[in-house]
């Protein structure tokens, strides 16, 4: 315990954004904990108001990020991909919650849609195209790992979640329908990615950053197929109510994933490697 601690201050030290990040992560648990019997509303309602300010904080830092790389930087195209995703789901958050701040409901389908969809194809597309050009190459007990961690999701995803929505799908609200598997099967396309990319970070702060963001997106995914699972049992603010598991299994993970993805952001401001044009070597050594 007495080395355990100054390591934590020395952390902290180091990292003080991050670390604010966190606490502020861990402050809104606590919020969340105190008020879910007694002031319910003022749950929902923060919630309302953080998910389009983290998400658009998110996409801020992550264009001016990408606007700091040199044009010869080989790193450019994946967070121009990722920055591309952030901002379209921040339009998407904004849409989402314009309603609500007015004493609306939420319509579905809805503009939000239109952009919660479109943000997926380039994050989609930037773990695609980075795994075509940084192969992941896993020792056996990786690879045993990974195809028993993709079996899991697969297998909860389908059975749970996709098979129950086909059951009840409605050609006379066809949109909808389309829009129920749309979703799920475009968050376990993205999930079975970065896990598959998680196993492949090199090491140092670039390695880290990457790290965080896959735990965002890992967090983010966990979100929203625990969403649509609580839906499919008709559990999610069941009665209007707000519950335990739509609370901590839906809305604060979804607000928590921004947050990983601005710990990793903050970090990668610090790597010298992203300001400007690299030589071949360092892009060798740093690729992964």
């Amino acid at each position: 315990m007495s080395t355990i601690i100054p390591q934590f201050q020395k952390q902290l030290r180091k990292r003080p954004l991050e670390a604010l990040i966190l606490i502020f992560a861990v402050a809104y648990i606590i919020v969340d904990l105190v008020l879910l019997n007694k002031n319910p509303k003022f749950i929902i309602n923060t919630n309302i108001i953080l998910n389009p300010v983290v998400a658009i904080i998110t996409a801020l830092i992550a264009l001016v990020l990408v606007g700091k790389m040199g044009p010869g930087n080989p790193k450019r195209t994946l967070w121009v991909g990722l920055a591309a995703g952030w901002s379209l789901w921040a339009v998407a958050e904004l849409l989402y919650a314009l309603p609500l701040f007015i004493g609306k409901e939420a319509t579905y389908p809805s503009a939000a849609d239109v952009f919660f969809i479109l943000g997926y194809i380039p994050i989609i597309y930037t773990f695609l195209q980075r795994q075509r050009t940084v192969p992941v190459d896993l020792s056996r007990n990786k690879q045993i790992s990974a195809l028993v961690i993709f079996l899991l999701v697969i297998g909860f995803t389908g059975y749970f979640i996709l098979m129950p929505i086909i059951r009840v799908f409605n050609p006379d609200e066809a949109v909808i329908s389309i829009l129920n598997l749309v979703y799920p099967l475009l968050d376990l396309g993205l999930l079975l990615l970065v896990l598959r990319s998680f196993f492949a970070f090199g090491q140092g702060s670039y390695g880290l950053a990457q790290m965080w963001v896959a735990i965002g997106f890992i967090v983010k995914t966990f979100s929203d197929l625990a969403y649509y699972y609580l839906i499919g049992i008709d559990r999610y603010y069941h009665y209007g109510l707000v519950h335990f598991n739509s609370v901590f299994l839906v809305d604060f993970t979804h607000t928590a994933s921004y947050l990983l993805f601005l710990i990793g952001l903050t970090i990668l401001w610090r790597v010298p490697l992203i300001a400007s044009p690299v030589s071949k070597n360092q892009a060798v050594v740093e690729q992964q």
